[in-house]
């Protein structure tokens, strides 16, 4: 046996589905076996490893007992005079597994080597090569020099970020998500130190490698990516308390010198962890801070706007006044998941605002003795519209938005790498796919042949070659990858070619059920057309759904209609009227049915100014996904749901003023 690939897994399937394939295809002409260690995984791992990989050998523990010693069992059993530990949060490019191999065949010294290792988003993983972190070291990245002075030896140790990351190196230590070595270093060393759970187990054995007289090379001669801390994710321990105890345990076992040095060493790792957390609540609270600050400045604001002062309440109004609104707007941002999904959407933020002033203002219509001025409530709405969207859309031109991955602003421009049957079935399915809200641009081929060509009415925009121009010239935010076209290869070489580009990069596995990203993975769900709970039967959302049309149109009415009535053409002027009057008799409705089908029985939706299949851009959508959208949109119906289309369509110009609505009911 030539090679044993060791994987532990703990509660991410389809990652280590999708892992599993792609070292199949590295380790094609190498006898291999691939041995998963089970975590006590509750999400059927084991059960997809037994349906899709019959000759995976599997160790399945019945509770989590960390990475180094499910590591260990499997080192027992491994048969290969190599082996491989691998996360199952990766992609193999298919040379990597060879190189590798090959590499250690020819330099007898070598005692452990691992590859370029890429994040999700093309940049350099940088723990894939670094130092012991020896008291220096350490000292140097937690009080910032590292970063200050990334290309100063001494200061850049700790993650080696002096080296040029595409030579070859000889480093001290390798990440554990990606090591390979000879089965007769094991034997040398042995195996894990179990005293460490999770995280420095690695670095531990690293440093045994070294200590034994046995080179470890960094080999960037072929690359992987790897979305790190997938499992962590799902496991409810304290992922950044175990980082710094193992640190902690790491020192206490290779650099103890004096109780002085330990209490300095110890005291140092406290502090790091203390700004780790600091920074991760920082990282949370950051777009709330912003907004509860930006929404005080827009009540002041609209105060001293209409009356030119501040704090001009009567005292028994008071802190109330000025709390009560502050409280009901951070509530409606956080009620629609502002803070926890989409803190940079311009189109969820104005949703958030629109229904905090309607509660406000409604709240205000019925306790009289705090409703002192419209006009206040007014500037404060819409000053607070201007600020809220306005730091986000700042945010967003300078570049910020690098650290919000996953987010933009309306809709996420794509395009699918990849031209067959498989990339067909991703486009029906990503224009299904409502919630990420997808507007994919155009295929892009492995060849020029068939540039040009339409398919579902989307175009094929050109060649892998010519990605890097199409990103450029179509203002694309995601690329998706079509996996079954694709070698994982291409898929990495593309990946490190737009890293630059601030891209969201996704991959769709060849059985085409979901799609992977640093996100998290989404699946793409069919929609049945039996038992589908049809929201537009309850009562209380014909009744929200009332009002909110309500409301629209007397907005219509009474406010837009005297600037239309001065500044529009009459053929427009009708158009506007009508709309008003048929929201308000209930003809018509604010988000309903935009386009007609024969039938009429698929949706009981009324036509309305706007709709699901406008705001999605179905121009070159086939019937049947229109029907699909349509059929969505009838199951998931809610006032939020309906306020948010609205925006969205309001915001993209996407609304639509009815001609004749006489032959509804």
């Amino acid at each position: 046996m030539d090679l044993s690939v060791l994987i532990v897994n703990y509660n991410v399937r389809d990652f280590l589905r999708q892992s599993i394939e792609s070292i199949k295809k590295s380790i094609h002409s190498i006898k291999a076996e691939i041995i998963v260690v089970d975590n006590a995984s509750d999400d059927g791992s084991v059960e997809m490893i037994r349906s899709n990989f019959k000759s995976v050998i599997i160790i399945q523990n019945q509770k989590n007992i960390g990475f180094g010693k499910a590591n260990n069992k499997a080192l027992k059993i491994a048969k290969g005079k190599y082996v491989l530990l691998i996360n199952p949060d990766t992609i193999v490019q298919e040379d990597t597994i060879p190189k590798l191999i090959k590499y250690l065949k020819e330099n007898k010294n070598v005692g452990l080597v691992g590859c370029k290792i890429l994040n999700s988003d093309g940049t350099l993983q940088l723990a894939c090569r670094r130092s012991i972190p020896t008291p220096w070291n350490a000292f140097s990245k937690i009080i910032g020099l590292s970063k200050i002075f990334p290309k100063t030896k001494v200061f850049s140790k700790y993650n080696l970020t002096y080296l040029d990351e595409n030579k070859i190196s000889e480093v001290e230590a390798l990440s554990g998500s990606f090591m390979m070595f000879p089965k007769s270093v094991y034997k040398i060393i042995g195996g894990f130190d179990e005293q460490f759970f999770m995280y420095g187990e690695d670095l531990d054995f690293c440093f045994r490698v070294k200590k034994s007289g046995f080179k470890i090379i960094y080999n960037p001669g072929t690359q992987i990516i790897h979305y790190k801390g997938e499992s962590a994710k799902r496991s409810s321990i304290d992922e950044l308390n175990y980082f710094y105890e193992s640190m902690k345990l790491f020192y206490r076992k290779h650099f103890t010198f004096s109780l002085l040095f330990n209490f300095v060493i110890e005291t140092s790792i406290s502090i790091n962890y203390l700004i780790a957390t600091l920074k991760n609540l920082f990282r949370n609270i950051f777009a709330p801070t912003l907004d509860l600050f930006f929404i005080s400045v827009a009540l002041l604001l609209a105060e001293f706007y209409r009356t030119n002062n501040i704090f001009t309440y009567p005292t028994y109004a008071l802190p109330w006044v000025y709390l009560g609104p502050i409280f009901i707007f951070i509530s409606s941002l956080y009620f629609i998941k502002v803070y926890s999904l989409s803190r940079l959407s311009i189109s969820r933020t104005i949703i958030g605002v629109s229904i905090a002033f309607l509660i406000l203002a409604t709240t205000t219509a019925f306790v009289k003795e705090f409703a002192f001025s419209r006009a206040i409530l007014i500037y404060f709405y819409f000053f607070t519209l201007l600020f809220l969207c306005g730091w986000r859309l700042l945010f967003w031109l300078k570049g910020y938005s690098k650290h919000f991955k996953g987010q933009t602003l309306f809709s996420r421009r794509g395009i699918i790498v990849g031209v067959s049957n498989s990339s067909i079935k991703i486009l029906s399915k990503l224009r299904l796919n409502i919630i990420d809200g997808y507007d994919i641009i155009g295929f892009v081929d492995t060849s020029n042949l068939r540039v040009g060509e339409k398919i579902n009415g989307v175009p094929i925009l050109g060649s892998t070659e010519s990605v890097l121009k199409i990103i450029i010239d179509y203002k694309i935010t995601d690329i998706i990858f079509s996996s079954s076209d694709l070698k994982n290869e291409t898929i990495l070489s593309i990946i490190s070619k737009t890293k630059k580009n601030y891209l969201n990069y996704s991959v769709v596995p060849s059985s085409v059920e979901m799609i992977i990203s640093k996100s998290g993975i989404s699946y793409f769900g069919e929609i049945p057309f039996i038992a589908l709970n049809y929201s537009s039967n309850r009562i209380i959302y014909k009744i929200s759904k009332k009002l909110f049309d309500l409301l629209i149109g007397i907005t219509l009415l009474i406010i837009i209609g005297p600037f239309v009535y001065l500044f529009l053409n009459i053929k427009n002027k009708k158009l506007i009227f009508r709309s008003a009057f048929g929201l308000l008799r209930g003809n018509i409705s604010t988000v309903g049915r935009s386009f007609d089908f024969k039938t009429k029985k698929i949706s009981e939706n009324k036509i309305g100014l706007t709709g699901i299949t406008q705001l999605m851009n179905t121009e070159n959508f086939t019937k049947k996904e229109k029907e699909e959208l349509e059929l969505y949109y009838t199951s998931n119906q809610s006032l939020r749901f309906d306020i948010e289309i609205f925006f969205k369509a309001l915001i993209q110009r996407k609304i639509n003023f009815i001609k004749e609505f006489t032959w509804q009911k």
